[in-house]
């Protein structure tokens, strides 16, 4: 996630920071920017965004090489605050079936490394 969005706030100036227009307004700003994005992904891959431009995981250690992106998003705004920290039930089923998926026989390589549980705790 941090990849996606970071990529828009990198090429797209607008969302450094909060979107000051009325909401219809501002979801017609986002999709136009998405569409864009995936548009400009597909013509221009190399010259849009290089590889090297996105974060990297190595599936086997779970460690992750940052993207240049970083580099170039700085100062971004804190909008935390802006709303509700609430999210809603549907927001709540979604992570319980990924939690489920994940700890349920589809696990990563290195998932269990990482919060400390051996192949012989399980």
């Amino acid at each position: 996630m941090e990849n996606a969005f970071g990529i828009l706030v990198w090429r797209f100036r607008v969302f450094s920071g909060p979107i000051e227009l009325k909401p219809e307004i501002a979801d017609k700003v986002k999709w136009a920017s998405c569409s864009l994005h995936n548009w400009l992904r597909k013509t221009s891959p190399n010259t849009y965004i290089p590889p090297q431009a996105v974060d990297r995981e190595d599936f086997n250690t779970g460690n992750v090489t940052p993207g240049e992106w970083w580099e170039n998003v700085n100062n971004l705004q804190s909008v935390h605050n802006l709303g509700s920290n609430n999210y809603t039930r549907v927001a709540e089923e979604v992570r319980r079936s990924y939690a489920m998926y994940f700890t349920e026989g589809n696990s990563l390589p290195w998932q269990w490394m990482k919060v400390g549980i051996t192949e012989t705790d399980m």
